[in-house]
């Protein structure tokens, strides 16, 4: 079986649309099992596939090693998301950040997950209430289709405070609506911020990357790594990969 970068890298050199290419009718296993996930103090319960059985495995089925790795920085800093008014997760998959962020927040119910295939927001509810059995104490689950029309999102769920995403930045067609999302979600307080987790895979995914941030108005910085996240970016980086947090914050707008 390829590899998954290896998959990545043949859609991207034969020039696959990327959301043809990520159809999720074509991702029908739905055995999971229920795997305990430690970060230090936080502990997290998720039903997820145990092993790829196709060719093509719904990414959102799986933990992706930028989940461990945005979720060890989550409980590492625990007092920059802690008391944020809310906390927006973007392609929360089977939820593991979204739900150390939620166990860590004073108001877990401040904390939403989001996905956009269904049979991924299945699996997210569920871990959820593995995590969560109180129902008015939960984090909540949204469908939310990265450049879509955003006024029912906001509507329902408003701004916030705070966004992360953990392994979010993979094909190129999709770096865009990403971060327009982020953009139009996040508020305009001074003190909010998103933090991006990935995987590094293509030099040129990361350019367009930092590029679109600017154009949308953000500062970018790349956060130094200590303590667990450091080491588990080195074995990424053992890998031939590199392992990366940003950092979003609006550029202040200039007064006249």
């Amino acid at each position: 079986m390829a590899s998954e970068s290896n998959r990545i890298q043949s859609a991207q050199d034969e020039d696959v649309d990327a959301e043809s290419f990520y159809e999720p009718g074509l991702f029908l296993d739905l055995n999971y099992a229920i795997s305990t996930v430690q970060f230090e103090h936080v502990t997290v319960q998720v039903k997820t596939l145990q092993s790829g059985s196709t060719d093509f495995d719904l990414t959102g089925q799986i933990v992706w090693p930028a989940a461990l790795l945005l979720s060890n920085y989550l409980v590492e800093h625990p007092s920059e998301f802690q008391n944020a008014g809310s906390i927006l997760e973007v392609g929360s998959g089977i939820g593991v950040s979204g739900l150390v962020a939620a166990k860590l927040h004073q108001k877990p119910a401040s904390v939403v997950l989001s996905d956009y295939s269904q049979i991924v927001l299945d699996v997210l509810r569920e871990n959820v209430t593995l995590n969560f059995p109180e129902e008015s104490a939960a984090p909540r689950c949204a469908a939310l289709a990265w450049g879509s029309d955003l006024s029912d999102f906001i509507e329902n769920h408003g701004l916030f405070q705070c966004i992360i995403g953990a392994d979010v930045v993979y094909w190129p067609d999709l770096v865009a609506p990403l971060l327009q999302t982020v953009e139009k979600l996040l508020s305009h307080e001074p003190n909010s911020f998103s933090i991006i987790s990935y995987i590094s895979r293509s030099a040129q995914i990361d350019r367009l990357f930092e590029s679109t941030v600017i154009d949308l108005g953000f500062n970018v910085e790349r956060i130094q790594l200590d303590g667990k996240c450091l080491a588990l970016a080195e074995n990424e980086r053992a890998a031939g990969k590199d392992g990366i947090l940003f950092r979003l914050t609006r550029v202040p707008k200039t007064k006249i």
